[in-house]
């Protein structure tokens, strides 16, 4: 119970810090949707501030953990290898956490750069 607390605590301060730095800026891996009026994840593929980087080869999809094992002139960066070829799924290591951001927000992956909750958070203090 109490580390299913403090994991809201910390959704909701990573959310907030976000939040803080403007109307329409999202934390990185996510970008501004105008139609929902918030942030969304980067489409497969993208990744970054404002979802403005695509993977690079040999990665592809979401936040760039699946790797193609074809070659380069014919792996898409949001889809893989083409259906002839084939695809192998990586699964990020400490760097992706899933958070509860509040009860009125979804669930959301956020990209954390090698860094824990507690240290950015307290770097942020």
């Amino acid at each position: 119970m109490i580390m299913f607390i403090f994991m809201i605590f910390v959704a909701e301060t990573y959310a907030i810090l976000c939040q803080e730095k403007g109307y329409n800026d999202c934390c990185s891996d996510y970008e501004w949707d105008e139609i929902l009026g918030n942030c969304t994840r980067c489409k497969p593929g993208f990744y970054g501030t404002n979802c403005n980087n695509t993977c690079r080869y040999p990665n592809f999809g979401y936040a760039c953990q699946q790797t193609c094992s074809c070659s380069k002139d014919v792996c898409d960066f949001a889809k893989g290898c083409s259906k002839d070829e084939t695809t192998n799924e990586v699964y990020a290591k400490d760097d992706v956490r899933d958070f509860i951001a509040s009860p009125f927000n979804i669930i959301s992956s956020v990209a954390m750069d090698n860094m824990n909750a507690y240290e950015l958070i307290k770097s942020q203090i």
